[in-house]
């Protein structure tokens, strides 16, 4: 016998899908330059004590040496000395960050599968404490007070300034900066790193800026990238810091 359906909604089946959902989330770590800027130093420790090298310790005594020749002393006489090692200690404290998201176990047990609560809500959480970190520390490094060794562009030198700007020269003059205060020769063949860190924003006008369009036109068959950066200029990594924060209050 069949009766008539009057109200379909009430039998309505509305299943919730068991493979798929949707939420705002990213791979934090594969956007994050916080780690690469401050490795992380594993220590047992929340507190002490670490040793600073002083760099004039390592640097020429100044003494003429003659071509092909060494640093002499008469018969009987001394060597050349150099300065006493300078060695000095800075401290350090561990701060404890951390966040949570509590979860109610009858919740958890309740919710459909697809939503697998246990597993979400800690990768939110650990989502919280590193895009925490990113922050401190790309403000901490992109802080003109803190790194007092900084250029700062305007108006015109600014790279979005297509027609004026000069992103080749800005980049090899800061790399000469370093050379001149470490006497270091940075790149892989060296082994020291040359890295270089680019804000999102800026990365966005710098890869279609004229002139390293033009000065790598005949090395690379695409638009412009990290690595074709890195073998340019010679740096062994370049990262871009692709993290946005919202400073609005919720």
């Amino acid at each position: 016998m069949l009766l008539p359906v009057t109200n379909k909604a009430a039998i309505a089946v509305d299943p919730l899908l068991t493979n798929y959902s949707r939420a705002f989330s990213q791979d934090v770590r594969k956007v994050m330059v916080a780690d690469y800027i401050a490795p992380v130093v594993p220590t047992g420790r929340q507190t002490g004590t670490y040793q600073i090298w002083g760099a004039g310790s390592f640097f020429t005594s100044g003494t003429v040496v003659p071509p092909g020749g060494h640093l002499s002393r008469a018969i009987g006489g001394q060597f050349t000395r150099g300065t006493p090692l300078s060695l000095s200690t800075g401290t350090y404290k561990c701060a404890e960050y951390g966040f949570e998201m509590p979860l109610d176990r009858t919740l958890a047990r309740r919710a459909d599968s697809v939503l697998d609560l246990q597993r979400n809500f800690s990768r939110i959480s650990l989502d919280h404490v590193l895009q925490a970190w990113e922050s401190r520390v790309t403000t901490t490094a992109f802080d003109t007070a803190t790194v007092t060794q900084n250029t700062t562009l305007a108006g015109t030198q600014q790279w979005s300034d297509y027609t004026n700007s000069d992103p080749i020269t800005d980049i090899e003059t800061a790399i000469q900066t370093i050379f001149a205060a470490t006497g270091l020769v940075a790149g892989e063949a060296a082994g020291y790193d040359l890295c270089c860190v680019i804000g999102e924003q800026v990365w966005r006008k710098l890869k279609w800026h004229p002139m390293l369009q033009s000065a790598m036109a005949y090395t690379r068959d695409r638009f412009l990238t990290e690595e074709d950066m890195m073998r340019f200029f010679g740096f062994t990594q370049v990262r871009v810091a692709h993290s946005l924060k919202n400073s609005a209050k919720d």
